[in-house]
């Protein structure tokens, strides 16, 4: 799991309730020129090790407790 603090913002591209827009509540969307765009301060990635494929992703405002995952290495390079 990679999780990433910064500005991140888009839309959603799943259908009916499957769009969220962090901790600021659910909401249901129309057509995809009808959603508005999602804004968040967290990003995270969840990677396979063994075949370096991207599982799942998903953007909020909360950063995860990566300390429950096991051992976490932080990189602070720009």
């Amino acid at each position: 799991m990679i999780a990433i603090r910064g500005h991140f913002s888009g839309r959603c591209a799943a259908s009916g309730e499957g769009c969220s827009a962090s901790s600021r509540g659910a909401h249901s969307y129309g057509s995809l020129d009808e959603r508005s765009p999602i804004i968040a301060s967290v990003i995270v990635l969840v990677i396979n090790a063994r075949s370096a494929r991207l599982e799942d992703f998903g953007i909020g405002d909360v950063y995860p407790d990566l300390r429950g995952l096991g051992p976490v290495t932080t990189d602070y390079r720009r």
